[in-house]
């Protein structure tokens, strides 16, 4: 059976760490480190975020991105 991954919010991670709050959600945000939005919540893969910690030279994972909308002008 896999194993489930600890998921934690970024407050609680920030209060397990000693780090700030905005610094892990930045890291969210940028796609740095493992993590899920939930609606509002980022759910942060607290296995994966100590691996990032102890080894932050390694490339990490980064969500891929769909394409930009643009808005073009139609012609009639």
């Amino acid at each position: 059976m896999p194993e489930v991954p600890r998921m934690r919010t970024i407050q609680q991670t920030a209060d397990l760490t000693g780090l700030s709050y905005h610094y892990i959600r930045n890291l969210c945000r940028q796609g740095q480190i493992v993590a899920v939005q939930s609606g509002k919540k980022w759910l942060v893969n607290l296995d994966k975020f100590i691996e990032y910690l102890n080894n932050p030279q390694e490339e990490q994972i980064k969500p891929e991105r769909s394409a930009p909308c643009v808005i073009r002008r139609l012609e009639a």
